[in-house]
């Protein structure tokens, strides 16, 4: 399936976030995180069934100047936000324009995980010639257990984005029990789950 949605409109062109999947997307939209005064931004939502699992993607890609970013992320967790309306596990990810222990992956931290934990790969993935900031970031609810994280580090990597990717391994926990969902995800400048029987890339 495909998804996509305008993230910075721009002359005749624009921006926009995109979902990629073999998965079914059940459900897609654009949540508008713009703030006023600054550059319009917003994030696309998706809910995607996996394995017989319904997972919700979150990308975004948030704004410079902190207070942007402050009433972005207020309006991501608040009650009439996409993560308050989300089916199943979720994933946030993207370019926070912001890197720990910065205010924004602080407030992030206290809602999800941060994927990078369990492996400690705490790099830098701006620039990606030069890597010095940890711009690019993936956070799960807890039904996604992190089981591996790497910041993808190739020459292809390096020439097709001034952002590196990020690749993790997840396992899919239900409430019921654990189900057979193992998913790789890729962000760059986006987020992406890949199952044994599904690729989804933002």
């Amino acid at each position: 399936g495909l998804a996509q949605v305008p993230a910075l409109p721009t002359g005749p062109w624009e921006y926009r976030n995109v979902v990629l999947t073999r998965g079914a997307i059940t459900r897609s939209f654009r949540f508008d995180l713009s703030v006023k005064g600054r550059e319009p931004r917003g994030c696309l939502c998706a809910e995607i069934l996996l394995a017989a699992t319904r997972i919700t993607v979150v990308n975004v890609h948030l704004g410079l100047a902190w207070g942007e970013r402050r009433a972005q992320i207020d309006g991501l967790l608040g009650p009439s936000g996409p993560v308050a309306a989300a089916v199943g596990p979720l994933g946030l990810g993207g370019d926070f324009n912001d890197w720990p222990p910065g205010p924004t992956s602080r407030l992030l931290g206290r809602a999800f995980l941060d994927a990078a934990w369990p492996s400690l790969d705490f790099a830098a993935t701006f620039p990606a010639g030069w890597p010095i900031f940890r711009l690019d970031r993936l956070y799960c609810t807890p039904e996604l257990v992190p089981t591996g994280y790497e910041v993808h580090r190739s020459k292809p990597a390096r020439g097709a984005s001034d952002h590196l990717p990020i690749v993790a391994t997840f396992e899919g926990v239900d409430v019921e029990q654990i189900v057979d969902l193992e998913a790789d995800l890729v962000i760059a400048g986006g987020l992406g789950f890949t199952p044994p029987d599904a690729v989804t890339q933002m």
